[in-house]
């Protein structure tokens, strides 16, 4: 979803029930409480177990607004556990936890219902691997979405012939919103059982395959099954007089793939004209990523009462049938491109979500580069670069919620930018290969689809594969890029016939980035293995850096000669980082000053002095010596011209 929050600003650049208290139950401290928003650090009690699968069953009262919602859950324990904690937001009435496991089997459970989550105390104390099977109940009223999909909720309109059109987007606040879960994407259940039961006059479409539609009267239950991991901001429903049109789509493996669009009737034919643009993009994908993901289950697409969102095998549209200037469907694009990109691969925790929403706006960039040519791709590339902010990390090194990544744009398009920069540094093919194993890192798993092809993924992982896959050192790139927020600058002067380049980087980070400069008619590589570099330009002849904008960067700034290799400020770097047993200090020096560099513990302990001495101005290496340490984190102090800098280092032996 959070796709849209920013499709706007490049738009722009580009054209009430009271909670149960019971006697002896638990009672968490109130910072263990939930606030409205997915993921953040783990609490023991919810780290301490690992979902499988989860039953839902919904009755939808359109004329309340409310559901009525029976949560069946079964999870192992991975330690020892007394207490379950489930999230669930506090609009609604929890009427009954129910232990369903074979010991005390149907034994009701005492359970507490602080802000955002439900504490169960469970019938005995379990241990690491037993079995947890609880079953809740409860009722009430969803928060509504005020500015759906961007605003989290449930969404109620009509059709233009006055039906009821319904469904819900919860991307950032997460399934909480409207059932009990463990709300933290780490933890995707291995499969989900849909039950929804609605006005008969209704059909009700959901994720994975429509086992069966039981008529009671003046309702209908529709019971729709997910055979594969799921995301729980994923699970969805749409609610209408919704129509099904077939697809005929074959593979690129050579399988059909069950394939349908359900719309609304007076959307029916222009979604059969749509049919060969959208299955275009899906040919694409295939060609570009590795096989559709959830061939086992469906391809979908549902008319939907907001924009869209990127709901597993049931996209959601909303987007009237318009192709932007370049083309293309973007809703289309955009949303089928989760299904690799977020679906397949689901960042393990939010602090990651670039691995989303960063590789689903590039897949636009080359989707434009595969229909118009290069040219337009760099023209398409150029209009989202004015939308990065550089306000925080693309990936920060900690985990944080939904809310926090999502209040940037830089998990969009600067992190398609990361890929475009990281592409003309690896060159085509080899960057290409390594695109595909970031999908699918093991060939075997592309013929798979019982679920084992889908799987969580971290940032450090993505690193890993790009290393494997390329034969190259990349940590540089990836600390600079996505683990803090500063672009690196390049700062350049002539003299003569002599074209001097050098990167400043934040913290002195190393970035041996290679410069293109365009001298005449011809494209000369400058090596900028320590940071500096230069290239010949002959006498009245002109030049041009970075001429096809490949390089994520500031404005490349023109300086004397003599101020070339002076550093703007006084900062420091380390690397590598983590290390075993030597690293080094890299000291930037605007001024000629006193430095002392010292190594202290955790607890504040003087460990060593490295250095005290005079520098000049300039960029100087002090090497680090852990052979005497033991593994373990450390910071180096810095103290010069009256400013003090802090570094944390890790040891690892």
């Amino acid at each position: 979803m959070a796709a849209f929050r920013c499709f706007f600003v490049f738009l722009a650049c580009s054209l009430a029930f009271s909670p149960i208290r019971l006697a002896a139950q638990p009672n968490p401290e109130m910072h263990l409480r939930k606030v409205v928003d997915s993921g953040g650090p783990l609490i023991r009690e919810q780290a301490a177990y690992d979902v499988l699968f989860y039953r839902l069953m919904f009755t939808i009262d359109t004329a309340a607004k409310s559901i009525t919602g029976t949560t069946f859950m079964r999870a192992l324990t991975t330690d020892t556990l007394s207490t379950l904690v489930l999230d669930l937001s506090s609009t609604f009435n929890v009427q009954s936890v129910i232990w369903k496991g074979q010991q005390q089997f149907n034994k009701s459970l005492l359970f507490s219902r602080p802000a955002g989550r439900l504490w169960i105390t469970l019938p005995y104390v379990l241990q690491k691997s037993d079995s947890i099977l609880v079953e809740i109940s409860y009722k009430g009223t969803p928060k509504v979405s005020a500015n759906p999909p961007w605003d989290d909720g449930f969404v109620w309109t009509h059709t233009k012939t006055g039906e009821v059109w319904a469904g819900v987007a919860c991307e950032e606040g997460g399934a909480d919103l409207w059932w009990p879960c463990k709300d933290h994407p780490s933890d995707e259940p291995d499969s989900v059982d849909l039950y929804f039961t609605v006005p008969a006059s209704l059909t009700c479409v959901s994720n994975g395959r429509l086992l069966g539609v039981s008529d009671n009267g003046s309702l209908k239950t529709f019971h729709w099954y997910v055979s594969e991991p799921i995301n729980n901001y994923c699970v969805t429903f749409y609610l209408g007089p919704l129509q099904r049109i077939p697809i005929d789509y074959q593979s690129v493996t050579g399988q059909a793939i069950p394939s349908e669009y359900w719309f609304l009737p007076y959307n029916v034919d222009s979604a059969k004209k749509y049919s060969s643009i959208w299955l275009k993009d899906l040919r694409f994908f295939e060609e570009v990523c590795g096989p559709f993901p959830f061939r086992a289950e469906k391809y979908c697409l549902v008319d939907a009462p907001y924009y869209g969102m990127e709901h597993q095998t049931c996209i959601a549209y909303g987007n009237n049938f318009n192709l932007n200037s370049y083309g293309f469907d973007y809703i289309h694009l955009h949303e089928l491109a989760h299904e690799w990109w977020g679906n397949l691969v689901t960042a393990k925790d939010w602090s990651d979500v670039w691995i989303h929403e960063g590789f689903a706006t590039y897949m636009e960039a080359l989707f434009v580069e595969r229909m118009s040519g290069f040219s337009r791709y760099k023209t398409y590339m150029a209009g989202m670069k004015g939308s990065i902010q550089n306000l925080k990390p693309v990936a920060p090194d900690a985990p944080t919620t939904a809310a926090a990544m999502f209040s940037s744009n830089d998990v969009y398009y600067k992190g398609a930018w990361i890929l475009h920069t990281l592409r003309h540094y690896l060159g085509d093919q080899m960057f290409f290969s390594m695109f595909r194993k970031f999908a699918y890192p093991d060939p075997a798993m592309e013929s798979v689809t019982d679920g084992r092809q889908c799987r969580l993924a971290t940032t450090n992982d993505y690193l890993q594969i790009a290393e494997q896959a390329t034969g190259k050192k990349l940590d540089w790139f990836f600390n600079l890029y996505l683990r803090q927020p500063t672009l690196p600058k390049l700062r350049y002067s002539k003299s003569g016939t002599v074209l001097s380049l050098q990167w400043t980087t934040p913290n002195a980070l190393p970035f041996p980035f290679p410069v293109d400069v365009r001298v005449g008619t011809k494209t000369v590589v400058v090596d900028m293995q320590n940071g500096t570099g230069t290239a010949t330009v002959p006498a009245d002849t002109s030049y041009q850096i970075d001429p096809d904008g490949w390089i994520l960067m500031g404005t490349p700034q023109l300086t004397n000669v003599a101020e070339l290799n002076v550093p703007t400020e006084f900062a420091i770097g380390v690397y590598p980082n983590p290390f075993n047993p030597t690293t080094t200090l890299q000291l930037e020096i605007p001024k000629r000053m006193r430095v002392s560099v010292e190594l202290v513990s955790v607890s504040g302990q003087r460990i060593a002095e490295v250095v005290d001495a005079t520098y000049d101005p300039g960029s100087h290496s002090i090497p680090i010596n852990g052979t005497n340490l033991s593994s373990g984190v450390y910071f180096v102090l810095v103290r010069g011209d009256e400013k003090v800098l802090t570094t944390k280092i890790v040891l690892l032996k």
